[in-house]
């Protein structure tokens, strides 16, 4: 009869087995039962220092590359911490803020996305404080709710002309975020999108422009007692929906 087929562990098992019985055997022939207590609690004790440097040896494995989309890979360089994503299609969404990420928050230190890539998915970057440059492809047409927030090592950031939809609190709290430009002339940006970017300086504005749909909060912080008054004075003289943008974004029509 054919013995089946055993896997790596299995088969460690198996032999294990096969070395007891053969010392019980010769020990029991010699009548020392001492003897065999000791044999086996040492073996017991060899086999489990093995299966713990294995399973320790597995958990500090660092995997630097993978999938994050149906038709979407990620390769993470720890000696640059550059993240580089590429394919066709959306990143997943990430639905919670604790949600793992296949590659480490508090690693990465500059993105690029590649062409081919439509969507960042929801929280897919939350809190990456680290990173200091984004690349976006112009194949983008959606940036997630959250996607960036907290990415406070940002200084700077350009929407390409194809991004839509930027959802809420995209940007919120990328804190050091002095320079932005928007290049699309038909996208909705929801409400925080850039909250709490405190180093975006705030002019009051009225903004009503056919295919451009901006929360009246998208940019929004906690104002100064300045900037309250100025905002009071700025409400009063402005009859349509009134968003604040910040004075170095450049909203650019491509035509």
């Amino acid at each position: 009869m054919r013995r089946p087929r055993l896997v790596n562990k299995q088969l460690e098992v198996y032999a294990f087995c096969i070395h007891i019985n053969k010392l019980k055997s010769i020990v029991m022939k010699k009548g020392n039962i001492i003897l065999l207590v000791v044999t086996i609690f040492t073996a017991m004790v060899f086999s489990s220092a093995n299966n713990f440097a294995s399973a320790k040896s597995s958990k500090t494995e660092i995997v630097n590359s993978g999938l994050c989309g149906d038709s979407v890979q990620w390769h993470f360089s720890p000696d640059s911490g550059l993240l580089i994503i590429s394919g066709k299609g959306a990143i997943n969404n990430f639905p919670f803020p604790g949600t793992p990420t296949p590659w480490k928050r508090t690693s990465v230190d500059s993105l690029v996305i590649e062409e081919g890539i439509t969507e960042i998915g929801d929280y897919a970057f939350y809190y990456c404080e680290k990173i200091k440059s984004i690349k976006l492809p112009n194949s983008l047409t959606r940036i997630g709710a959250f996607a960036f927030t907290g990415c406070k090592g940002l200084d700077s950031l350009e929407i390409p002309a194809s991004v839509r939809y930027i959802e809420h609190s995209a940007f919120c709290y990328c804190r050091n975020i002095k320079s932005l430009k928007i290049q699309s002339d038909s996208i909705d940006i929801a409400s925080f999108a850039f909250g709490f970017c405190d180093n975006l300086k705030r002019s009051a504005y009225s903004f009503m422009s056919e295919g451009r749909h901006i929360s009246s909060c998208a940019f929004y912080k906690l104002p100064d007692s300045e900037e309250q008054q100025n905002n009071s004075a700025a409400t009063e003289q402005v009859d349509s929906v009134r968003v604040y943008l910040p004075e170095p974004i450049e909203i650019i029509n491509p035509n």
